[in-house]
Formats: structure tokens, sequence, C-alpha cells
């Protein structure tokens, strides 16, 4: 092991530590609030988001999606950063996740409405409406189709009343990562038929 990495070792076994420390000193003198300095440059700004949104024309949905994203930014760093065990693990990823899905949702239909998908009796189409819309126009294919639905179908999970299942051992970091990635590829499909006209 490189000195590199057995420093590393040491430095995350102290903030370990000290971090259990305080939370024992916190509770034994029932201070209801400490604020631990929180690093500079962990979380992108809106504004670098609102850059990356070129293809969302309505000013207050970007700039609401951009303030999403950077809690997709939290999301990552605590989920890279600490050892949460069990179920507090997973259902913090499933928040990642869901917060994903409303994104990913979110671009979705404000895409279908900039290509004219149609209201069906006053109300504005659902989002596999607008999936089957945006597949007809061509913005991204069938197969990833199938992927929006599968992150649309774990965000529809946010409503607990519904479940049919314990969610215990139900999402897991794969899950997680591929949410990112689908967002990414929304992304990049956004982009490219804004750069061919289509948008």
């Amino acid at each position: 092991m490189s000195n590199k990495n057995k420093n590393l070792d040491k430095l995350v076994g102290d903030i370990g530590s000290y971090i259990c420390e305080l939370e024992k000193c916190i509770t034994s003198e029932k201070i209801e609030k400490v604020e631990i300095p929180f690093p500079c440059g962990v979380l992108r700004t809106a504004r670098y988001f609102r850059q990356e949104l070129t293809f969302i024309k309505d000013n207050t949905l970007k700039r609401n999606l951009a303030y999403h994203l950077i809690l997709t930014d939290l999301h990552r760093w605590i989920l890279n950063r600490f050892g949460i065990g069990l179920t507090a693990k997973e259902m913090f990823i499933k928040e990642g996740i869901c917060l994903l899905g409303n994104i990913c949702a979110a671009v979705v239909r404000h895409i279908a409405w900039r290509l004219g998908t149609k209201k069906r009796k006053g109300r504005d189409p659902g989002i596999k409406a607008c999936l089957t819309f945006l597949v007809q126009k061509g913005i991204f294919d069938n197969e990833f189709k199938k992927y929006l639905e599968w992150l649309w179908n774990i965000r529809c999970n946010e409503h607990i009343e519904y479940l049919k299942d314990w969610e215990y051992q139900k999402y897991s970091l794969k899950d997680y990562n591929q949410a990112v990635l689908i967002w990414k590829k929304l992304k990049e499909y956004a982009i490219k038929a804004e750069e061919l006209g289509i948008l």
C-alpha cells in the first residue's frame, strides 16, 4: 500500500472517529443543532446547470431543474463519502433515483410540449404518452424509452400508500448509477435534437 493510500485511510478513520465523538458529545449535552462546515466546490452551481440545459426554453423550469440538479450532486457526494448502512442507505438511494426520475419527467414533458403533443380532454398527456410521442418524433428510440419507463416506475414508488410490497432490499447503487446514466443520455438526446433543429 502506498503512503498516499495510508494517509487517506488514516484521514478517513480520524474523520469517522471525530464525527462519532462529536455525536456522543452533542447527545450527552442535549444540543439540538451543530453545523459541520461543508466543503466548498463539491456542489456545482445553478448557473453551471442552467448552461447545460440549453434545450429548456422555459426560464422558470430551467432554474428549478438547476436547483434540483444541485441536490443530485449532494446525493452523489453523500453516497460516495459516507458508509451509510442497511435500510437507511437503500431509502437514500431510492430518494436519489426518484429525484432523477422527476428531473427526467419534467424534461420529457417539456420537450413533448415544445414539439406539439396534443392535450386529451383538456388535460396534458401523461409521461408515458409523452415518451411514445417522442419516439414517434425521433428524439430517442424504443430501447431508451424502456429505460425511462423503468425510471418513471421507480419514481412512482414515492406514493408509499400504493406500494404492494415491502421496500426492504429493493434499491442498490447499481440502480442509482443506472438512473444517473439515463439522465445523462436523455440530456445527450435533447442536445442532439436541438443541434439538428428538431427542437
